[in-house]
């Protein structure tokens, strides 16, 4: 039976995935379009400009600090569910990655190279913070 929750719960959170990735791009698109408008930057300025898929990077990092809030405050049944199964299908490394990856073959490397490595410092971060309140809380 656990793996039938575990199986419900990777689907609910890859549709949570889905839909914060949609809402913080709508709301990273759109400050960029305002700031677009109200200044028209130098070439050089737009090809240096550091466009970091900031809606994985939300999830990713708000992944960690559940899971380690998860992992600090629940065991057993509850922890797979919760961490294997919700978390899991939430998170999304591998999309990460090929971000990083896609940023630095298409020329910009120092956005692939700011966007991996923030998201691996951040993300360690949050786990780390997770752990602690979650510490805090038991």
């Amino acid at each position: 039976m656990t793996w039938v929750l575990i199986a419900l719960a990777g689907g609910a959170g890859a549709v949570s995935r889905y839909l914060v990735d949609q809402r913080v791009g709508a709301w990273t698109g759109a400050r960029r379009a305002r700031r677009t408008q109200r200044t028209q930057r130098s070439r050089r300025t737009r090809r240096t400009h550091l466009e970091i898929p900031w809606g994985t990077m939300v999830v990713n990092v708000s992944a960690c600090l559940l899971i380690g809030l998860v992992a600090a405050l629940t065991a057993g049944e509850t922890y797979r569910v919760l961490a294997t199964g919700f978390l899991g299908g939430y998170s999304t490394f591998s999309t990460a990655c090929v971000e990083g990856a896609r940023l630095f073959m298409a020329g910009r490397a120092r956005a692939g190279c700011a966007h991996t490595l923030l998201m691996v410092g951040i993300s360690w971060l949050a786990a780390c913070a997770g752990l602690a309140l979650g510490a805090l809380a038991a």
